[in-house]
């Protein structure tokens, strides 16, 4: 008997939706949706830039001798440096990595603005987005659903 693997996997997962959504949350409205959108944003641009540097996704002509490309990847892999772009503009800065930790370390103890948690609040804050998506126009539901994460995770610092 042969399966009709086109009806077959349509039971099993819905069809997306083939509008495409406009809407967008004004930010400082909710801080949930604030940090999701952040985190969203953080992790595309990792992930678009470790396509570029793996040489998967290229922008037009490579203009680094081979050489340029040689020192990038080995100051790449040194672990004494990190190397991040700059808070604001274009730059990109090096850092030692004893230094960098050491900052993010001070940063972090400062109860001012962090506090130690004991457990992920992942799931809590997940919980609490569903029910402020649920409140919201009953025609904006879907829409706003469809950008949920099924599993969120919570961010890594040193990627940032």
């Amino acid at each position: 008997m042969v399966e009709d693997l086109n009806h077959s996997s349509q039971a099993k997962y819905p069809k997306p939706s083939s509008r495409k959504s406009k809407w967008t949350p004004a930010s400082g409205r909710n801080h949930f949706i604030d940090s999701y959108v952040s985190t969203v944003q953080t992790h595309l641009d990792n992930f678009l830039s470790s396509l570029q540097g793996n040489g998967i996704l290229t922008q037009g002509h490579n203009n680094l001798s081979r050489s340029g490309r040689t020192a990038i990847r080995e100051l790449r892999e040194r672990e004494d440096i990190i190397i991040r772009k700059a808070d604001e503009g274009g730059a990109i800065v090096v850092l030692d990595t004893y230094d960098y930790i050491s900052e993010a370390e001070l940063q972090l103890s400062n109860e001012m603005f962090y506090k130690e948690v004991k457990d992920d609040p992942t799931e809590l804050f997940k919980q609490e987005l569903g029910n402020l998506v649920r409140n919201f126009s009953s025609d904006l539901i879907p829409e706003i659903e469809e950008l949920i994460p099924a599993t969120p995770r919570p961010g890594n610092c040193l990627n940032c």
